[in-house]
């Protein structure tokens, strides 16, 4: 993990196929799935978006054998992501629907947020305005039931962007500037940093 952070991904996932041997002795698939799945993160960060697909994969096989219903729709909505990427409309919006509906079914607030986040993210990229407003909008609403504020804070960023790329203006400046607002009561310099560019445009 810490290597990550610091930017050593080859000794990250060289330690990670290294405990996977260590974690294979000891039987534990839950902490493999996890080694697979961090290591897929890695690849996909460095675009390599194949190596990303068959250790996504790889996690998302466990995880089935586990039934661990929230691992299994967070590796979809991962591989939906890659797909989305690489500009595969349709696969991407299967697997988010898929993780939707994963997600309903077992009550989770956040990953129903952050699916919907993706779902909007993809038709903002296809000009489907109203609809990525309806996605954006529904996921704002949890969020603030469920006071992520950091997220909160991204989803008003991201319908400025909505209506920047509209150009209009006076709603992109009213939502940049809740965003700026958020993430400065909750110290979040990423977020108000990219709200205050999104005011200035």
């Amino acid at each position: 993990y810490f290597n990550t952070i610091f930017g050593n991904v080859d000794f990250a996932i060289n330690n990670y196929f290294y405990a996977i041997k260590i974690f294979e002795e000891l039987g534990s698939i839950t902490d493999i799935a996890t080694c697979y799945n961090n290591i897929a993160v890695i690849y996909r960060n460095r675009g390599q978006t194949e190596l990303a697909f068959k250790y996504y994969f790889k996690s998302l096989e466990m995880e089935i054998e586990l039934a661990d219903s929230n691992k299994i729709a967070n590796s979809i909505n991962n591989i939906g992501i890659i797909y989305s990427k690489q500009d595969k409309i349709n696969e991407a919006i299967g697997c988010f629907r898929s993780g939707l509906q994963i997600y309903k079914q077992i009550g989770n607030q956040h990953g129903i947020a952050q699916t919907l986040g993706n779902f909007a993210s993809i038709l903002l990229s296809h000009e489907q305005y109203r609809y990525a407003f309806s996605c954006f909008s529904n996921a704002l609403n949890i969020y603030i039931q469920i006071n992520d504020k950091i997220n909160v804070s991204f989803i008003l960023y991201r319908l400025g962007d909505l209506f920047e790329i509209q150009g209009k203006d006076k709603e992109a400046y009213k939502y940049y500037h809740s965003s700026a607002k958020i993430a400065t009561e909750i110290g979040d310099k990423r977020g108000l940093a990219f709200a205050l560019l999104g005011m200035g445009k």
